[in-house]
């Protein structure tokens, strides 16, 4: 086992030049990248749908609670209203 000097970071203290290419070709390739990185994996892409569809449910969700809200308040002021004898 070879020893590595201390480093601040860990990759300070990797060592590039025992790097195989083809190795991490390879690796990029089961990773679903291509050597320029523009290509996006089949599982992010599935996190993003998912992640948009939560984000629309939430505003959905935020929005009804907003009329929820209203309508509570409506209703509050009715019977405070009501019970102080004023008419809306």
């Amino acid at each position: 086992m070879q020893d590595v000097p201390p480093a601040e970071f860990a990759s300070d203290a990797f060592d590039s030049s025992t790097l195989n290419p083809d190795d991490l070709e390879r690796e990029m390739r089961e990773l679903g990248m291509d050597g320029d990185g523009t290509d996006i994996p089949a599982w992010e892409h599935e996190l993003q749908k998912e992640l948009q569809v939560l984000s629309r449910w939430r505003a959905d969700v935020s929005c009804h609670f907003d009329h929820c809200k209203l309508f509570f308040f409506r209703n509050k002021c009715l019977e405070m209203s009501t019970a102080a004898g004023v008419r809306l």
